[in-house]
């Protein structure tokens, strides 16, 4: 609900909705994970677009809060253990090398005042706790060998050996 930064497009970066909107869809039960974080925005995502995506094969990256990925975890619960989609999840917490380069980071964007920062850094602090709920941990220290670890952690999931013994192979 959020409005666009400079740069984003409708539909490529996000689908930017009112909060009538947001609020009907999360009332008809669209949305696979939804969150109100900084400065009460609500970002969503929704279960159709994922599913679809899934579905088709491919593999789904998102980028979302400790509220999403908790809210996922949920959601995968409720899937028959025969559904292909079953044992589908890999969560990876992205840590920040510290929180004084987390706050540098948001100062630099320039997107945020001083109150946006400072909220922001607090849910951070606040999120850290949750790391040890994550399959895996990264430090985001260096964004080209964060993405290369990342991409190692997708490969690597393809290969493993479920707990069905069903072995996925790309």
């Amino acid at each position: 609900t959020r409005p666009a930064r400079t740069g984003e497009r409708e539909g490529t970066d996000y689908y930017f909705l009112g909060e009538e909107a947001f609020d009907e869809k999360l009332f008809e039960g669209e949305f696979l994970e939804h969150a109100r974080v900084h400065q009460g925005q609500q970002y969503g995502t929704l279960r159709s677009t994922v599913e679809e995506a899934m579905m088709a094969g491919h593999d789904v990256l998102m980028d979302i809060d400790v509220q999403g990925a908790s809210q996922i975890r949920s959601w995968m619960k409720t899937i028959s253990p025969d559904d292909p989609l079953a044992n589908s999840l890999v969560d990876v917490f992205i840590l920040p090398p510290s929180m004084r380069v987390l706050g540098y980071r948001l100062r630099e964007r320039g997107q945020d005042g001083d109150e946006a920062i400072a909220q922001r850094l607090q849910k951070a602090d606040e999120e850290l706790s949750q790391a040890e709920d994550y399959a895996y941990c990264l430090v985001n220290d260096d964004l080209d060998r964060s993405c290369e670890v990342v991409r190692a952690i997708v490969l690597a999931e393809h290969h493993r050996v479920r707990e069905s013994g069903k072995r996925h192979v790309s």
